[in-house]
């Protein structure tokens, strides 16, 4: 306000971690959320969803870590529910969420057999039960982790429908895709809540703070660290041509004198990563091919990148990976799964039948008219590259100050 105070304000979030939901490296906990509630919802509603603890749930424990020092779960789970109350999150709004969060961590519960190469739902009571908080038919949803629809197309014509059996590999790849595509349409709806109750019309300044991911390089990097990566990479550029290379040209022009500052200038990478023939570009190309793996992707980019430049190296000894000599360090990435995480596939049979749910809240998030959208789905390197150039046009209209 034109006293200086914070009178409103509004959150835009990039690159949630979804797949953090049905994977964490060891001593890593998932979504803090998943332990709060599981410690520390009411007797009835741990009578009501099944709950005995964050040990009873596959998703809770792939890191084999339940607790964290620094963090008291149960004196953040009623922080958090006294700030829903605050935002005017409804007492039904609050059950539909935390029914969600139970459906996530059941739906994570589930495992398949396998019987003459085709997956079978170990528990089907499992599967009714995670039914019972979706609001869908169980046989609907059985069915949907069992198998998918295929279309033939003739043209721009619709052609043959048929279904195609899932092994236990597929299955519990679109078991998973469930959960993570529940999770993300839940932060995103609960990001609007919180824009919703903090809105007001803007008068005079506005102060952007910009919470980023630290350079990230674990023993196994993947998808999600190559996006984070890129965007440190990006920062580094504002950083760089703000801080460094206008404020140097401002003091030759005034004549003053000073030392200058040597900087690795890292337009280069991400140009690698970003540009026409960079390796979202090549990833999201490798995407489309029926037979595109993420062996192919690798063998793409050594030929198309990898004679041509110092930034992409082959992994001495490993079977699908690459390096990216990052301005902190030289990262190995596994490519191993990276073609999965890129195309982010939820079966159309499982998007139909959330969009048929009882539950509003779950039926609002899958549209019928968009459910079998013909359209291919922009790819998750499409989504992020489009948001950092949102985010870097935003940067670039606004006067930087850095906190360490």
């Amino acid at each position: 306000n034109r006293s200086g105070d914070p009178d409103g304000g509004r959150i835009t979030n990039y690159l949630l971690e979804k797949s953090r939901v049905v994977s964490q490296i060891q001593g890593e906990r998932t979504f803090h959320v998943f332990y709060q509630w599981t410690k520390a919802a009411t007797a009835q509603e741990k009578q009501s969803y099944g709950v005995q603890g964050p040990e009873q749930f596959t998703y809770c424990m792939l890191g084999q870590t339940t607790s964290v020092a620094t963090i008291d779960d149960h004196k953040e789970y009623a922080e958090m529910r006294q700030a829903m109350n605050v935002i005017g999150i409804t007492p039904q709004e609050q059950q539909d969420i935390f029914t969600l969060i139970a459906s996530i961590l059941w739906v994570g519960n589930t495992s398949f057999n396998e019987r003459n190469g085709q997956a079978a739902v170990a528990d089907p009571s499992v599967v009714e039960f995670v039914s019972s908080l979706l609001g869908v038919a169980a046989a609907t949803l059985q069915k949907a982790f069992e198998s998918r629809t295929m279309e033939t197309k003739r043209g721009m014509k619709r052609g043959t429908t048929y279904t195609v059996p899932l092994n236990t590999v597929q299955a519990t790849a679109s078991r998973d895709a469930l959960a993570k595509a529940i999770f993300d349409k839940l932060f995103d709806w609960l990001v609007q809540r919180v824009n919703a109750a903090m809105y007001k019309q803007t008068e005079g300044l506005v102060i952007g703070v910009l919470d980023i991911y630290g350079f990230e390089i674990f023993d196994k990097n993947g998808f999600e660290q190559l996006c984070i990566n890129y965007v440190n990479e990006k920062l580094q550029q504002i950083f760089i041509e703000f801080t460094l290379r206008n404020e140097q040209e401002e003091y030759a022009k005034e004549g003053i004198a000073w030392t200058p500052i040597e900087f690795f200038d890292n337009l280069a990478i991400c140009k690698l990563i970003e540009g026409k023939g960079g390796v979202f570009k090549l990833l999201d190309e490798e995407c489309v091919f029926p037979n595109g793996t993420d062996k192919s992707f690798v063998e793409k980019l050594e030929r198309q990148l990898g004679a041509t430049s110092k930034y992409v190296k082959e992994v001495s000894g490993a079977r699908c990976a690459f390096t990216i000599a990052h301005y902190a360090g030289d990262v190995p990435y596994s490519a191993d799964g990276m073609l999965a995480k890129n195309k982010d596939t939820l079966f159309a049979d499982i998007r139909e039948a959330l969009g048929a749910s009882s539950v509003p809240l779950v039926a609002n998030m899958y549209p019928r008219d968009a459910v079998r959208s013909a359209k291919r789905p922009p790819t998750s390197a499409t989504l992020f590259k489009s948001q950092m150039t949102s985010l870097i046009q935003t940067l670039q209209a606004c006067e930087p100050h850095y906190i360490r």
